[in-house]
């Protein structure tokens, strides 16, 4: 059978199937009726075809190299890639004041919504609700880093769980923007989202080369095991993900400072964030 292929091939052949799982579902994102879906769900879906067929891609030597290896670097790598200088706009100052807000407003909604529903949501409800709460405040990374904090991965239907949690949260994430899509902009918010921007232009941190990349890559892989250190020399080994995104935070306003480019990072590291959606479905 194709499993029994690939047990004999040795395991590195479960990775090279999860990555492939990652670019299929980058690929198939991109088509209309892939949109809805979001590319982490058409990663779950093909981890567990993976394994449908016999090809064991959520074997214990493939979680170990996602969680351990490709989760860590695609949390690092993908803030990194925030440009921070932005922040010293004035209308991002007041885009954080509102984002603020509607993190609060989810943590309430959240709150709420368990005392109302939550006895229907069974004996890992709670964790759950983090992790959708948090995925509504920071997206798919804070999904990922809240499941690592509270243990819902390790978890015996952990995979399936997550599966099914995160389709739920994207169709309804999808008729969410529908309805935002047809409330009408004024006039005010048009011209200002076509403001031109006050950064420093000298520095182009979009241009992406070899030298970028790989170095965006080298901080990733620093950032990673600081953070692990970090989290290990606390006593919260679960938090290291939380804490990844402090230091990111400040090497990436480092490397702002000094127009160090770490352009081209960023997509790497999402593809290694749908590693990781791939694993779990499998």
């Amino acid at each position: 059978s194709l499993g029994t292929c690939f047990q004999a091939s040795g395991s590195g052949l479960e990775v090279v199937a999860l990555a492939a799982a990652s670019l299929a579902s980058q690929k198939l994102a991109q088509t209309t009726n892939g949109a809805l879906l979001g590319a982490p769900v058409i990663a779950l879906t093909i981890g567990a075809a993976f394994t449908s067929i016999g090809v064991p891609a959520g074997s214990a030597f493939a979680n170990a190299v996602v969680f351990d290896a490709c989760l860590p670097m695609a949390v690092a790598l993908v803030l990194l890639g925030a440009d921070v200088r932005d922040f010293e706009r004035a209308e991002v100052t007041r885009a954080m004041g509102t984002f603020a807000v509607g993190a609060v407003g989810t943590v309430v909604g959240t709150l709420v919504a368990w005392k109302v529903v939550g006895h229907a949501m069974g004996t890992l409800g709670a964790m759950i609700a983090s992790c959708l709460c948090a995925s509504y405040v920071g997206g798919s990374l804070n999904f990922a880093a809240c499941a690592q904090c509270v243990g819902l991965e390790a978890t015996e239907q952990g995979g399936a769980i997550v599966a099914a949690a995160m389709a739920a949260d994207n169709i309804c994430m999808a008729a969410f923007f529908v309805i935002l899509g047809l409330i009408p902009c004024s006039d005010e918010a048009t011209k200002q989202d076509d403001a031109p921007s006050n950064s420093n232009t000298d520095f182009d941190e979009n241009k992406t080369t070899w030298k970028s990349v790989g170095t965006a890559v080298l901080l990733a892989i620093g950032v990673s095991l600081m953070s692990k250190t970090l989290a290990d020399a606390a006593g919260l080994g679960a938090a290291s993900l939380a804490i990844s995104a402090f230091v990111a935070g400040a090497v990436a306003a480092a490397c702002a400072h000094f127009n160090v480019s770490l352009s081209g990072g960023a997509p790497i590291g999402d593809a290694l964030m749908l590693v990781f959606f791939a694993a779990l479905g499998a």
